[in-house]
């Protein structure tokens, strides 16, 4: 069991951010956090969370704790379904309509951590786009994590996570690169042209957009939080999203038992009904 300051701790961070840290996770917590309590004198996380939440050391402390404590498990073209579903389907049947002819496709790739998502979505429409002759689309990336955040921007992987990039899209989109005297790989200037990133908390709503989406992709962040949350964050997303446009969540997640205007289109993949 954790222990009161620590409890205070996961408290303040489900409180922001939706995400659970029961008390099994006591070890977690410091473990990940155990590098910025050191640097800032601190051997004991009681104390830390003294600091932080009594003597007003949060305003400085909220974005490492953060991004610290969020999970960021990500790959290139993670559950690979969604991404033949948008070739085979969604894509063509938004082009049909005239998105991405008369108006851009919007896209929007809620907590994108490293940019994987963002950037496999960006190379999937590439590909469409040169099925049609003309197709303008664009992806927003948000993440809660400053850190993960940064990475993604800077667009630079490692060879050995690029691996389930297929070999005809890592020709065409990813170039070598030798940052801080590594071989590692970059991603191509009209990909990352295509993605803006954000940071932005998905539960403090209203949403700073100005637009609507097409697609949105929200995957494995809804296990992270409560019930009630999920509820919030899906009738939030709905918001944003265009009618008939595309909602796509994680393996493990669903709308089951929630009253929501959409239907089912495929395994975790939905569409805005018309209202």
């Amino acid at each position: 069991m954790m222990d009161a300051d620590t409890q205070r701790l996961a408290d303040f961070v489900q409180r922001v951010t939706g995400i659970k840290l029961p008390g099994s996770k006591h070890a977690f917590i410091e473990g990940r956090l155990r590098k910025r309590m050191l640097l800032l004198g601190f051997s004991e996380i009681s104390d830390y969370a003294k600091f932080c939440l009594d003597r007003g050391g949060m305003a400085a402390e909220e974005i490492p704790i953060i991004d610290a404590l969020t999970t960021n498990k990500t790959d290139f073209f993670r559950e690979s379904h969604h991404f033949h579903f948008l070739e085979t389907n969604g894509l063509p049947r938004l082009y049909r309509a005239g998105i991405g002819v008369h108006r851009p496709l919007q896209i929007w790739s809620a907590g994108c951590s490293f940019g994987p998502e963002p950037y496999s979505l960006a190379m999937t429409c590439s590909e469409f786009a040169e099925t049609t002759g003309r197709f303008e689309f664009h992806i927003t990336a948000s993440d809660i994590s400053a850190r993960a955040l940064n990475e993604a921007a800077s667009g630079t992987y490692q060879h050995d996570f690029i691996e389930p990039v297929p070999m005809t899209l890592r020709k065409k989109y990813l170039l070598r690169s030798f940052a801080g005297g590594e071989d590692r790989v970059r991603i191509s200037p009209e990909i990352k042209a295509k993605v803006t990133f954000l940071r932005m908390n998905i539960l403090e709503f209203p949403y700073n957009f100005t637009k609507k989406f097409h697609i949105i992709f929200c995957r494995n962040m809804l296990i992270y939080f409560s019930r009630e949350n999920q509820f919030v964050v899906l009738s939030n997303l709905i918001n944003f999203l265009e009618p008939n446009g595309i909602l796509i969540l994680g393996h493990s997640e669903s709308i089951w038992g929630f009253d929501l205007p959409l239907r089912t289109v495929g395994p975790t993949i939905f569409q805005r009904e018309q209202v």
